[in-house]
């Protein structure tokens, strides 16, 4: 459990959606301010990642593919992200999200914690006569 959180943690530090001003170069659409995806090393186990990426007032959902480092355009406003890895085979591995404010001119920055996913197994168990 201890190696699990520990390995969150620093999956989480490499994981960087632009509130705050850096030397990236900024998008100079009017209304408009950007979110930088930053992905660093990522676990052996994750194939691909994906964001979603909603506008919290009209609802618009914009899917990103964060297979490196991405800048994302949008509107000034108020929005949420929800990141999912998957390994190979497709399945879900780590998830995390994050709300935050674009705001015209700057680059965003936001935290995400990727933390791994989890399920449960059930076990049915069918007993024979004995015989």
């Amino acid at each position: 459990m201890r190696n699990s959180l520990c390995f969150s943690l620093a999956l989480g530090l490499l994981f960087w959606a632009g509130c705050a001003e850096d030397d990236s170069p900024v998008n100079s659409i009017p209304g408009h301010g950007q979110l930088v995806f930053k992905v660093g090393s990522v676990p052996a186990i994750v194939s691909s990642i994906e964001a979603d990426i909603t506008n919290s007032s009209s609802g618009d959902v914009i899917n990103v593919d964060l297979t490196s480092n991405t800048i994302v355009s949008l509107m000034v406003g108020d929005y949420s992200v929800d990141v999912t890895a998957y390994d190979a085979n497709g399945n879900a591995v780590y998830r995390g999200s994050a709300d935050f404010t674009v705001v015209e001119g700057l680059n965003t920055i936001a935290s995400i914690t990727m933390d791994p996913v989890t399920g449960t197994v059930q076990f049915e168990f069918v007993w024979g006569d004995g015989e």
